[in-house]
């Protein structure tokens, strides 16, 4: 089970992740070297989680998540500024880029919003009422901007992530949005 600072979410990502590392740390889990292979049951189903193992240390932990579900494109230019207004990002950092503004879950409902450079990302100024308000009319849990153009060359986005609606003004590490944006990006 998942919980934010206001209510329980049926998936999330990260807690995962750092959940089966400290189980392993701990040794409820015991490591099977190269790869230990385990299952989470969430509230949408069950999933596998691989612990990649070196010399004893977990080098890397994946884990899978949901089938992705693209719920919708947000196009109405009215609907398009209330997302850029929300998320305190000029209109035309979004509307500029060629990609859609979309719904899409693995599991946890985000809206993506893609933005043409690196500084609208980190410009970004998220108004909470603004943002639970656009997330409720589209039946979506949080907003995550976007921008290819990245601080590290071998990144391959650069992202921000409000869920407001969940009580989480930003996350910093958000794998279930990660997973939409993936999702998104093939």
């Amino acid at each position: 089970r998942f919980f934010t600072p206001l209510q329980e979410i049926v998936f999330a990502g990260h807690p995962v992740l750092g959940a089966f590392y400290i189980l392993a740390h701990i040794g409820v889990i015991s490591l099977i070297e190269p790869v230990t292979r385990l299952h989470q049951e969430t509230h949408v189903g069950v999933f596998p989680v691989e612990l990649f193992v070196h010399d004893g240390c977990i080098r890397n932990i994946f884990m899978e998540q949901p089938k992705p579900e693209f719920l919708g494109v947000i196009e109405p230019l009215r609907d398009l500024f209330e997302v850029a207004k929300a998320v305190g990002v000029p209109k035309t950092k979004i509307t500029g880029t060629g990609l859609p503004v979309e719904i899409v879950s693995t599991g946890f409902p985000v809206i993506v919003v893609p933005v043409r450079t690196l500084t609208a990302v980190s410009a970004a100024s998220p108004n909470i009422v603004l943002i639970n308000g656009v997330c409720e009319q589209h039946k979506a849990q949080g907003i995550m901007v976007f921008s290819t153009v990245t601080v590290e060359e071998e990144s391959t986005v650069h992202t921000r992530m409000f869920a407001s609606p969940v009580g989480v003004v930003e996350d910093p590490a958000t794998g279930s949005a990660t997973g939409a944006l993936g999702a998104y990006l093939t």
